[in-house]
C-alpha cells in the first residue's frame, strides 16, 4: 500500500512540473513578441486639430413657464399637450366670480357719471348762465337809461331849466346804475366759471369711472391667459377645476425651433468666439454633429465661488433628435499641426514623473523610448521627436486573469533561475 501511494504522488508531481514547463515556454515565447500582450501601431503623418471645447444642456430661446401668481381655481383648459400654439392664442382661464360684480359696479359708474357730465354741459350750465346773462342785460339797460337821463339833465341844468337838486338827483341814480352793472359783469363772470368748473368736475369723474371700469375689464381679461411665444404645450400639469397655489406650475410652452446651447466659457476662450461663428456640436445620445451659430456672449461674467465665467448663446439648426436637456458639446477650432508625426494616444504611456514614452522592440526585448509630444485631438497626439514616420511602436495589451496568472508563474521560474544561477 505504501508503494503504491508513493508512484501515484511521484506521478502527479511529474505531471505538475511538466505543465509548469509547458505554461513556462508558452509565456516565454508571448513575452518574446508574439503578439498576445502587445500591439502593433505603425507612426503615421497627419493633420492634428486642437479646439476649443465648450459644454452644455440644450434649452429653449423661447418658451413660456407659466405658475400661479394667486390662489384661484382653473376655470377652464383650451389647449392640450402636443398642441400647437400661436402667440396670443387663448390656454387657459382662471374663475372669474370674484371681478365680474367688480366689471358691473364700474360700468354702472360709468353711466352715472356720464349723465351728470351730460348735465353739466347743457341743462346745469344753460340754466346759471341763462340767469345771469339776464341780469347783466337789465343792468346793461339801466346803466344806458341813466346814463342818457343824466347827460339831458346836466344840459337842462347849465340852462337853468332844472334845479341842482334834480340833477344830484339824475347823478345817483347813474352811479346806482354803474354799480349794478359792475355787480351783474361780476356775477356773469362767476357763473361762467362755476360752469366751467362743473363740467371739469364732472368730465374727471367720468374719466376716473372709465378707468375703473377698464382696469376691471383688465382684471377679467388678464385671468384668460394666453400664449406669448409660438410653440408646442409641452406639459399641462394642472386640471380643470384646481384650486392654485401660488407657485404652482400650471403650464410650459416651448418653441422647438428656437433651441439653443448655453455654454459656459472662460474669460481666455472669449476671443475663439464671434456673433455669427457657426460651430459643430456634438450630441453624445446620438453620437452626432450638428451646427450651430453663436447669437449671444454674455458682457458680464458670473461669479460662483472662486471660478467666473461668461454665457454663450449657440443657437442650433433644426434637427428631429434635439431635445430639451440633452447633454452637448460645441468645439471651436484652436490650432491646427499639419502633416506631422502621430501615434494614437493608447501608445502613448507616461512616466511617473508625467514624462512620455513608447515601447519598440530591440530583437527579443522591449524597450522604453523617450518622446516629445506636441498637440493632441483626444484621438491622435503629435510626435515632435523620438519616433520617424512610418515607424512600429508597441502598445501593452491589458491582461486577462489567466495572463496574469501565468505572468505570475513565469516571474516566479525566472526568479527561481535567477536564485539557482548565483
Amino acid at each position: 500500500m505504501k508503494i503504491g501511494k508513493f508512484k501515484i504522488k511521484t506521478w502527479q508531481i511529474i505531471v505538475a512540473i511538466v505543465a509548469l514547463v509547458i505554461i513556462f515556454m508558452l509565456f516565454r515565447s508571448c513575452s518574446n513578441m508574439s503578439g498576445i500582450n502587445y500591439k502593433e501601431e505603425t507612426a503615421q503623418a497627419r493633420n492634428i486639430t486642437t479646439y476649443y471645447s465648450f459644454s452644455g444642456n440644450i434649452d429653449a430661446e423661447d418658451k413660456q413657464n407659466m405658475v400661479s401668481t394667486n390662489a384661484l381655481t382653473i376655470d377652464k383648459i383650451y389647449v392640450n399637450e402636443g398642441d400647437s400654439v400661436r402667440i396670443g392664442q387663448p390656454l387657459y382661464k382662471l374663475d372669474t366670480s370674484d371681478i365680474v360684480n367688480n366689471v358691473s359696479q364700474a360700468q354702472a359708474s360709468v353711466e352715472i357719471a356720464s349723465v351728470a357730465y351730460e348735465q353739466a354741459q347743457t341743462s346745469g350750465r344753460d340754466q346759471t348762465i341763462t340767469q345771469a346773462t339776464s341780469n347783466f342785460s337789465q343792468a346793461q339797460q339801466a346803466f344806458s337809461d341813466a346814463h342818457t337821463n343824466l347827460d339831458r339833465l346836466t344840459t337842462l341844468y347849465n340852462n337853468g331849466a332844472i334845479t341842482l337838486a334834480e340833477l344830484q338827483q339824475a347823478q345817483s341814480t347813474f352811479n346806482n346804475a354803474q354799480s349794478q352793472l359792475n355787480s351783474a359783469q361780476v356775477a356773469y363772470d362767476s357763473a361762467s366759471t362755476t360752469a366751467s368748473q362743473n363740467i371739469r368736475t364732472a368730465k374727471a369723474q367720468l374719466d376716473q369711472a372709465n378707468a375703473a371700469l377698464s382696469s376691471a375689464k383688465d382684471a377679467l381679461s388678464d385671468r384668460t391667459i394666453t400664449a406669448k411665444v409660438n410653440g408646442i404645450v409641452s406639459e399641462i400639469y394642472a386640471k380643470e377645476n384646481q384650486v392654485l397655489k401660488i407657485n404652482d406650475q400650471i403650464m410650459d410652452v416651448v418653441d422647438y425651433n428656437s433651441l439653443v446651447l448655453k455654454a459656459k466659457i472662460d474669460e481666455y476662450e472669449i476671443p475663439s468666439l464671434s456673433i455669427g461663428k457657426v460651430v459643430d456640436v456634438y450630441i453624445d445620445a446620438f453620437d452626432k454633429n450638428v451646427a450651430g451659430t453663436v447669437t449671444k456672449i454674455s458682457d458680464q461674467a458670473t461669479t460662483e465661488g472662486d471660478l467666473s465665467y461668461f454665457i454663450a448663446t449657440i443657437k442650433l439648426d433644426a434637427d428631429a433628435d434635439l431635445k430639451i436637456g440633452l447633454s452637448v458639446e460645441a468645439k471651436v477650432p484652436n490650432d491646427v499641426s499639419e502633416n506631422v508625426v502621430s501615434l494614437t494616444s493608447n501608445a502613448i504611456s507616461y512616466e511617473k514623473t508625467s514624462k512620455p514614452f513608447v515601447y519598440v522592440k530591440s530583437g527579443d526585448k522591449m524597450l522604453k523610448r523617450t518622446v516629445e509630444v506636441g498637440n493632441t485631438d483626444g484621438e491622435y497626439v503629435e510626435i515632435v521627436s523620438g519616433v520617424e514616420n512610418g515607424e512600429t511602436v508597441y502598445i501593452p495589451r491589458i491582461l486577462s486573469e489567466q495572463e496574469e496568472e501565468m505572468v505570475e508563474i513565469h516571474n516566479n521560474f525566472e526568479d527561481a533561475s535567477e536564485d539557482s544561477e548565483n
